[in-house]
């Protein structure tokens, strides 16, 4: 076959960087995967079923690559978050929204009159986010530390003006006073966008996040969702490891992603 003489042969025409494009990950990755989910079900070893796979993806690499954050993980995060200027700082949050071609109960809508809608506000309310807090099972990494006289004792998450004033939220300064002020402006907007830069890397990466969903089935749109996290997250634990300097474009990735609402302008 044309397609294993060019990637997966030992003389393999196309180089490993161009295995990256092609396929998104290192080819050592890949054949972990493949070989992984053989092992686990066999069906695959003579037939192809997308959501069947990304029902093996979850079922073995689940309990590794969608969990909470260990003690160290937290720990580097917190270290890496301290260089760009927000010590303490969990990380951003915002909301993809991926849409769903065949909705019926956006069908109803239509005929009632009106939509369902998850904006960010419900899908955070909707969030197991901060389950663990809730718990009293928050984590044990030293969070201390103080801001203009007061202490605080928790991390925090950088979020923009659509998000409601929890005391773990970081939002910006809608309307800056002073040049101290625009500079915190600058760099807290700087900070969020990480996170909309996630979810670009995602939808670059797999095509069938980027577009609405086809499947009629809502349970099969979050099989198809942790899947495709699943294997970003063992993708970028692969590169941190070994990194990898291309600075070209995933092939036939499509348009760049958009959020779904605009933050409010300074």
């Amino acid at each position: 076959m044309l397609l294993d003489a060019d990637y997966f042969a030992a003389d393999a025409t196309h180089s490993s960087k161009k295995f990256r494009r092609r396929f998104r990950m290192n080819k050592d990755l890949f054949m972990k995967i493949v070989f992984d989910v053989r092992e686990y079900d066999n069906y695959f070893m003579i037939k192809q079923d997308f959501y069947r796979f990304c029902r093996a993806v979850i079922a073995v690499f689940g309990k590794d690559y969608l969990r909470a954050p260990r003690t160290d993980d937290t720990a580097r995060i917190l270290k890496h978050n301290a260089t760009v200027g927000f010590p303490r700082m969990l990380g951003s949050i915002n909301c993809m929204h991926w849409g769903r071609k065949n909705c019926t109960f956006s069908w109803q809508g239509v005929y009632k009159g009106h939509t369902g809608t998850n904006n960010d506000i419900n899908v955070l309310l909707r969030s197991p986010i901060f389950s663990r807090q809730a718990e009293g099972q928050a984590s044990t990494v030293n969070f201390e530390f103080e801001v203009n006289g007061h202490a605080y004792n928790k991390g925090y998450y950088l979020v923009d003006g659509i998000y409601p004033t929890y005391t773990t939220f970081v939002n910006t300064i809608s309307a800056p006073a002073s040049k101290m002020d625009a500079y915190f402006v600058k760099c807290q907007e700087a900070a969020h966008k990480y996170v909309e830069r996630a979810f670009g890397v995602l939808q670059q990466r797999f095509a069938v996040v980027r577009y609405p969903a086809l499947t009629w089935c809502e349970s099969q749109m979050g099989e198809v969702m942790n899947a495709c996290m699943i294997m970003h997250n063992m993708i970028t634990e692969s590169e941190r490891n070994e990194p990898v300097h291309d600075d070209q474009p995933f092939d036939y990735q499509g348009p760049l992603a958009e959020v779904e609402h605009v933050p409010p302008r300074i």
